[in-house]
């Protein structure tokens, strides 16, 4: 459960900081890998649905497209690694 709401909350954090699309791609892991843990459910459709809305058709297909090929352990890795650096600059 840990995991999947720490990968909601950097879905946030990514789609906050102007990165729609990658935050498109990690909605489908989100949705992917949430199991029986639905806490985040209605926030991550509204989210889905807004980002649907703002970016254009073909952009955000193919976002959802590069999310549907993410794999859970090597993106969390990615992200903590990223996390990592920005906190060093």
């Amino acid at each position: 459960m840990g995991n999947i709401c720490t990968l909601f909350g950097i879905i946030t954090v990514v789609e906050a900081q102007g990165r729609k699309e990658r935050a498109v791609e990690l909605l489908v892991l989100y949705f992917q890998q949430r199991g029986a843990i639905k806490m985040h459910d209605d926030e991550a459709e509204r989210l889905r649905t807004r980002l649907q809305s703002e970016l254009p058709l073909e952009v955000f297909e193919e976002s959802f497209e590069r999310g549907k090929a993410l794999e859970f352990q090597q993106v969390l890795v990615e992200l903590l690694t990223e996390s990592k650096n920005a906190s060093e600059q």
